[in-house]
């Protein structure tokens, strides 16, 4: 007999009729022990009855075993978003990124991943990141090594580099590395503005543009990027 099944239902209220009419009956014989158990009697199982009627009709509990709190399932904790390279992302040492289609955006080489120490010691939350289009790899990565809560990426733009092309980066970031879908800073001196100014008018999902390195344009927590390289 299920818990939502008219049977049961039809049941209840066949028993609290019962179990009213007996009281009924026997209430002229004034005796009041059988007068108070036929009122809680028939009021347990007319609340009965119309939580039967119910939970029939919303399905709060749609078995015995989700009554007696036997779901079928079991709660876990879930574990924090990870990328796919955090254990190769040592804290201040540029690492290498060669994400799937990188070759498509024509950089001069593969760009430069460098993550804070907190990456490591904080593995459930999420980095802003800085990009910076920079002429030359090493001078901005030196910098990148003491930039505090941010993850940089470092690269520097080839002779065929697109605005178009780059549009795809932050995605295939988001995939590599524990970084946030929003609050990015794109940083570009000297010929890599134009680059910047283009890609960012393409609007990819999270960008802000920074121009002039002037700290106004920056959020606060990306400040410290103002020390790249001009």
């Amino acid at each position: 007999m299920t818990l939502t099944g008219v049977p049961l239902l039809v049941l209840a209220v066949a028993a609290t009729a019962a179990a009213g009419a007996a009281t009924v009956r026997l209430w002229p014989r004034r005796l009041l022990p059988v007068r108070i158990a036929g009122v809680l009697l028939t009021e347990a199982l007319l609340t009965g009855a119309v939580g039967l009627a119910v939970n029939r009709q919303e399905g709060f509990y749609p078995s015995w075993e989700a009554l007696a709190g036997n779901t079928g399932t079991v709660a876990h904790a879930g574990p924090a978003a990870v990328g796919r390279l955090d254990g190769r992302l040592p804290p201040g040492t540029p690492v290498p990124w060669r994400p799937d289609g990188w070759q498509a955006w024509r950089l001069a080489g593969p760009p430069r991943l460098v993550v804070p120490a907190a990456y490591t010691t904080s593995p459930r939350d999420t980095f802003p990141v800085v990009l910076a289009l920079v002429p030359a790899a090493a001078p901005a990565v030196a910098t990148a090594r003491r930039l505090p809560d941010v993850v940089t990426v470092v690269a520097v733009p080839g002779p065929g580099t697109t605005a178009a092309e780059l549009r795809t980066l932050p995605g295939r970031l988001r995939l590599d590395a524990r970084v946030t879908t929003t609050g990015w800073d794109l940083v570009a001196p000297g010929r890599s503005a134009a680059l910047a100014d283009a890609l960012a008018r393409t609007q990819p999902p999270g960008f802000a543009a920074a121009r002039g390195w002037a700290p106004d344009q920056l959020p606060a927590p990306l400040a410290p990027a103002m020390r790249l390289p001009a």
